[in-house]
């Protein structure tokens, strides 16, 4: 398929999807990471979970900015790959909101399986985004 023929509206939802689920994804693990620390029983003099959560929500953010960006090179414009990454920001944020119920239903077994689906989706938006870059 000539370069020419290739539509960017299928870049940029290519890379908003996989940045929106690869940053959903790493903090979907800082919160199974804080879980796992929580619930080990282990005594600590200060509270961890504000430190673990913002490392995970920072560098989800980053993750989803950088897919976004990546995965949208072939548009030309500038400003538009930067609302793709903007928008797989708030879309990883959004995402990641979900692990919460999957968190009170199942545990750590809920964010398990949250997490596979989360990984699938990333997989499955960047192999298309790749295919249309």
């Amino acid at each position: 398929m000539p370069r020419a023929a290739r539509d960017p509206v299928l870049r940029a939802l290519g890379g908003l999807a996989t940045g929106a689920a690869a940053g959903a994804a790493i903090i979907t693990i800082g919160l199974l990471v804080l879980r796992t620390v929580q619930q080990g029983g282990v005594v600590e003099t200060q509270d961890p979970g504000s430190l673990i959560l913002s490392a995970a929500v920072f560098l989800g953010m980053v993750v989803a900015a950088t897919s976004g960006w990546l995965l949208s090179r072939g548009i030309e414009e500038t400003w538009r790959r930067g609302v793709t990454a903007t928008l797989a920001v708030f879309g990883s944020l959004m995402l990641a909101l979900l692990g919460v119920p999957a968190d009170w239903v199942g545990g750590r077994g809920g964010l398990v399986a949250y997490l596979m689906v989360l990984l699938a989706g990333a997989l499955y938006a960047g192999v298309h985004a790749r295919r249309a870059a």
